[in-house]
């Protein structure tokens, strides 16, 4: 799956907003009317809840412009999908 499919999954139901913004913002920077820098700012804001999201977008972003994600937003990010996938066994 694509990064970009991925972020669809995360937002487009529950949180468009966050979704078209991701969206603009990449296009905004593919048509250089951003920097990365600011690129890299609004990922972080965008994916703050979404610390998976947050370690996948560094692939794309050069050194020094890396989001860092703490221990403790990817243990909640792991128990979160851990217990999705308890939901989806009908456990």
């Amino acid at each position: 799956m694509s990064f970009v499919q991925m972020v669809k999954e995360a937002f487009k139901e529950r949180h468009p907003d966050k979704y078209h913004l991701f969206l603009r913002v990449m296009d905004d920077f593919r048509n250089q009317r951003v920097g990365i820098a600011e690129v890299a700012s609004t990922a972080k804001a965008l994916f703050q809840d979404s610390p998976d999201l947050a370690l996948g977008f560094n692939v794309f972003l050069p050194k020094g412009h890396r989001i860092q994600v703490g221990l403790d937003e990817l243990a909640a990010c792991f128990i979160r999908d851990m217990n999705l996938d308890d939901d989806d066994d009908g456990h």
